[in-house]
């Protein structure tokens, strides 16, 4: 059954027609005329009858509408409620998953467990960094200076980045695992005892790093064998054992990453006794180095009274008797030197067979110097005029033409009677073994 059409105006605010009026009076006549009623007021009130019913019915169906219509706006209502109550959930959540999102992202607590008694100090993100791609490390990153001034730098380096190329791909990475502390110190440099807390250090960030477990004990073993060398009793033996450490095991991780490691762990005392060598000649040098400076040093002083030293003025002794009467002036007295001259038993402990006068042969120009002045001597030229054969490096030692260190002892005088390798004796004018710069037949005699 289709539905019936909606109605437009409420049916029970309709009034009865008059059908008793002239206008009505042909449908009337019509009634009586079909037989269905017998007068004209019959005719009357079976319209009214008719209308009556007709306007019943639609006053139901009107009913039955605004009904219709109140339940249909209820409904309306109810899913624009539920519409809003959904998007106001989803918004919520929204929002929710938006906060969680900022939230910092904190692991689990556990509040059955009480907080640590020892704090251990992490080493920079550089050292970390270096590690965990196999590479040399320095142990002064994991000293106990190097973990606290990572801890203090931490703070600000991880929040600045810079620019990096890997696989031929620029990438923005942190600094602080990229850049090296100016404060760090060469392995040889260290102290014994950072030494030994470094490699402890160094041993637990390794195997922290996932090293292959070969690998890790080699160093275990490298560092156990130096701690318990017989060099910790020599002296200047621990020095030769952190400059054997600290070259080799950079010399071992250039071999790593050529695929061509070796055993570390196997001491080779040949090297080790010429790093000591090398140790005990560079701290002779220096001693002699400082011995020039301080001869250089007291020479310049002693200079420098003489030449500002005067001699007080003679005074003139008065006399009664009037300048006419007498003969002849006083004469003045001549001036003494009272500066004080320096100790001959310093001049000769410094170089045995020079003369009085203080000065010994120069290991570069073979020409005679003062003590302070045989260090400073840079002469291209020998004395006489020729090309000089030695030279001295950045560091002020005399070295040859191919730049061999040559030994200082060995060119005086009294030679040198040390036979290690560290001792080159070779004249440093004309290159001959058998005798020093001080007896060379270049050298310039007084």
């Amino acid at each position: 059954m289709a539905d019936a059409p909606r109605l437009a105006s409420d049916p029970g605010l309709q009034l009865c027609p008059e059908f008793a009026d002239p206008e009505y009076g042909i449908l009337r006549q019509g009634l009586v005329a079909a037989g269905q009623v017998a007068s004209d007021a019959a005719a009357t009130e079976h319209l009214i009858a008719i209308w009556s019913a007709h306007n019943a019915a639609k006053r139901a169906l009107w009913a039955a509408q605004v009904e219709g219509d109140r339940l249909a706006d209820a409904d309306r209502l109810l899913l624009e409620a539920e519409a809003r109550q959904h998007a106001d959930d989803a918004a919520a959540e929204e929002a929710l998953l938006a906060r969680e999102k900022r939230r910092p992202q904190l692991g689990t607590l556990h509040f059955d467990r009480d907080a640590p008694s020892f704090l251990d100090q992490r080493p920079s993100a550089y050292a970390l960094h270096k590690l965990a791609k196999g590479e040399y490390v320095e142990l002064w990153y994991f000293t106990v200076e190097g973990c606290a001034t990572a801890g203090n730098d931490r703070s600000t380096a991880e929040e600045a980045y810079g620019i990096t190329r890997t696989d031929d791909t620029l990438a923005l990475r942190p600094l602080a695992a990229h850049r090296a502390s100016r404060q760090a110190v060469p392995d040889e440099k260290l102290t014994w005892d950072q030494f030994c807390a470094g490699n402890s250090e160094l041993q637990l960030a390794v195997e922290a790093a996932d090293w292959p477990a070969a690998h890790v004990a080699m160093l275990e073993a490298f560092f156990y064998t130096l701690s318990r060398h017989p060099f910790t009793r020599r002296p200047r033996g621990k020095d030769a054992l952190l400059l054997y450490q600290a070259r080799l095991r950079r010399h071992w991780h250039t071999r790593l990453a050529q695929d061509e490691g070796y055993n570390l762990s196997n001491i080779k005392e040949d090297l080790l006794n010429e790093m000591l060598q090398e140790i005990a000649s560079i701290a002779h040098e220096d001693r002699i180095s400082r011995l020039d400076r301080f001869l250089a040093a007291s020479e310049e002083h002693d200079r420098a009274r003489r030449v500002s030293y005067r001699a007080p003025p003679v005074r003139e002794r008065r006399s009664a008797t009037p300048p006419a009467r007498r003969a002849t002036e006083p004469r003045a007295r001549p001036a003494r030197d009272y500066a004080p001259s320096r100790s001959s038993a310093r001049e000769s402990g410094f170089s045995k067979g020079a003369g009085a006068s203080g000065r010994a042969t120069c290991a570069i120009c073979l020409g005679p110097h003062l003590f302070g002045d045989i260090a400073k001597c840079r002469s291209s030229t020998l004395w006489s005029g020729g090309p000089a054969r030695s030279s001295r490096n950045a560091a002020g030692r005399i070295v040859s033409p191919d730049g061999a260190v040559l030994c200082t002892d060995f060119q005086r005088f009294s030679g040198c009677a040390n036979t290690s390798r560290a001792h080159l004796h070779e004249c440093s004018g004309c290159g001959k073994p058998d005798h020093g710069a001080a007896k060379c037949s270049l050298a310039q005699r007084a």
